[in-house]
């Protein structure tokens, strides 16, 4: 039997996440807003908009 030692490293975050290469045309403000206000129309709250990075 051998004796085998592993030396294990902390795992790296993640974040912050890579910005995406190229924009989907599908996903605008327009969509955003207009999935808010289903929302709001089926009783989820109001939410001010984010400030900052995301």
């Amino acid at each position: 039997m051998t004796d085998q030692t592993t030396t294990a490293t902390a795992p790296q975050p993640a974040y912050p996440l890579p910005q995406p290469g190229g924009a989907d045309p599908r996903f605008t403000y327009g969509l955003l807003h207009d999935v808010a206000e289903v929302l709001q129309r089926n009783g989820f709250p109001a939410r001010p908009a984010p400030t900052g990075p995301t």
